[in-house]
């Protein structure tokens, strides 16, 4: 109950840092991969070389002085009351040492955070939340928890080693005033270029010389000088050959488990092994690539009891498993759908590997929507160049929720009662309706209005749910158009309107809030059920 409210105040208020990655809401390891990874991308168009560090701190969550968390939570503004009750909650711990199932020794603790609790993650990332003060111009520090990687391009290694350095003294500085320490040992950095000669650097911590290395798991994927991510494909196929030998002893001609469970066993440990972080080495050279997918062959004949003559393709048929390029393709198309609301800083940095690398076969299949209909550019097929104009759009499912409790035979004059008034403030010319269609291998939207009609037809594969998603922004961007007034668009699909409400109706405008387009036009999204009417 407290952690949701301490969320829920943190988030509101932005009291954490755009840096921390980790137990965040819409945030998690693959937005810290992502970034750093097309960073590097776009170091290498570049002909650059980006040198990364790699900090690590001594028992993060155990090092925690309670005393200037509370402290710092009130500065925050955090209710007195809430501020006492988690002192008293953290400040005291007692800890019993067993020894033969009796205490042998009972020790008091004054510090740190609570391992496992649900509390310490957040706390921690409101105890570290000032860390971005310590980041240089031309430094990037992406957090996830404890673990942080700081980084910088340059043309000359050389170049780019003194703001590092300073970001570290910085750090050191930072870290001692709160009773953290960064563990010099096993901190690393890493060169990343593609040049065969680079200028030696050094770095210090404390005093000690870090030490560099030429890769380095960061967050479950192996990052190499090169990115050639032959170590990464390496350490993904020795970490499956166990589970496939333990796929192999629950699996018979005549007995053993049901080849679909085998199958679900298979997608839930070796499957998700293999497609973790596909976003960042999806790219991988073909020889690579053939080692992952040689792997879902082999564990779809096991699953299945085929010969190993038996054709790849004709296994994945059979298994009704897609196969790993194509699987790759649709989680990279579902996260760069999501980043367009979520994560502003990846998609800007995607905008400059664009501009620099337009030839990318998976970049330029996404921006011209050839294989994503979840979001097409109809503005090629309009007729007219939509207005780059501020509005405002309003979500109203109120109609359904009057609805939702009201008996059959009273539907009818309802329904009709209450559209009629929300009705009464906009003209009938102003009113649209909207809706989507799927029939057979077909499927396209309607939109109708006294004064204008349209149809179109969508490419295949297309949904009933992405139908009238693109009837509602073809109509919105057909308003902007018009002379600013009120407007009406009704829509029967409450699923698409339920989902603009969510995640914000300035989805449709690349991602941006719908607080930065206030303007003198307003729009209302109305739900209605217009099979009772007339």
């Amino acid at each position: 109950m407290i952690l949701v409210r301490l969320e829920f105040w943190a988030e509101k208020h932005q009291l954490l840092s755009p840096t921390q990655y980790g137990f965040r809401q819409g945030k998690g390891t693959r937005d810290c991969q992502a970034l750093f990874a097309t960073d590097i991308q776009i170091a290498f168009r570049s002909k650059q070389a980006l040198t990364a560090v790699f900090l690590d701190i001594k028992g993060a969550y155990d090092s925690v002085l309670i005393d200037i968390l509370c402290q710092k939570l009130c500065v925050l503004g955090i209710p007195a009351r809430l501020a006492e009750f988690l002192f008293d909650l953290l400040s005291l711990k007692v800890m019993h040492f067993f020894q033969n199932f009796q205490i042998k020794h009972v020790r008091n603790s004054f510090s740190g955070l609570t391992q496992g609790s649900s509390l310490s993650p957040l706390l921690y990332n409101l105890y570290t939340r000032d860390i971005d003060n310590c980041i240089e111009s031309g430094c990037v520090l992406v957090q996830y928890a404890d673990d942080a990687c700081l980084w910088a391009s340059a043309k000359d290694v050389k170049l780019s080693k003194r703001p590092l350095q300073i970001c570290l003294n910085k750090l050191t500085t930072w870290a001692s005033d709160l009773g953290l320490e960064f563990s010099a040992s096993k901190t690393e950095f890493v060169i990343f270029s593609n040049k065969r000669l680079l200028s030696p650097v050094q770095f210090h911590m404390y005093g000690v010389q870090l030490s560099q290395s030429l890769s380095y798991m960061y967050l479950g994927l192996w990052f190499a000088s090169k990115c050639t991510w032959k170590v990464h494909v390496q350490y993904v196929v020795r970490k499956c050959q166990r589970r496939i030998h333990f796929l192999r002893t629950i699996a018979g001609t005549w007995w053993g488990a049901h080849p679909s469970d085998m199958i679900k066993l298979y997608k839930t440990t070796i499957l998700s092994v293999i497609e973790y972080g596909s976003f960042v080495f999806h790219m991988t050279a073909k020889t690579h690539f053939i080692k992952l997918e040689r792997i879902q062959f082999r564990c779809l004949r096991i699953c299945l009891g085929l010969l190993n003559s038996t054709h790849t393709q004709s296994v994945e048929v059979i298994a009704g498993v897609i196969p790993l390029n194509i699987r790759f393709f649709e989680l990279n198309c579902r996260y760069l759908t999501s980043s367009h609301v979520a994560s502003t800083q990846f998609m800007t940095q995607l905008d400059e590997l664009f501009r620099i690398h337009p030839q990318s076969s998976f970049l330029r299949s996404y921006r011209e929507c050839l294989v994503l209909p979840t979001s097409p550019c109809l503005d090629n097929f309009y007729g007219y160049n939509v207005p780059a104009r501020p509005c405002q759009l309003n979500v109203n499912t109120s109609l359904v929720q009057n609805l939702a409790n009201l008996p059959k035979p009273l539907l009818p004059v309802q329904v009709k009662q209450s559209y009629m008034e929300a009705l009464s403030n906009i003209n009938a010319d102003a009113t649209f309706f909207t809706d989507g269609s799927l029939e057979a291998n077909s499927c396209g939207f309607g939109v109708y209005n006294s004064n204008h009609q349209v149809c179109y037809q969508l490419e295949t594969p297309c949904s009933i749910y992405t139908a009238e998603l693109l009837a509602i922004k073809y109509t919105v961007d057909y308003i902007k158009t018009l002379a600013p007034r009120n407007y009406l668009i009704c829509s029967d699909s409450l699923s698409s309107l339920e989902a603009l409400k969510n995640i914000g109706v300035g989805l449709a405008y690349k991602g941006r809030s719908s607080e930065s387009y206030k303007g003198p036009i307003c729009y209302y999204i109305f739900v209605g059920t217009i099979a009772f009417w007339d």
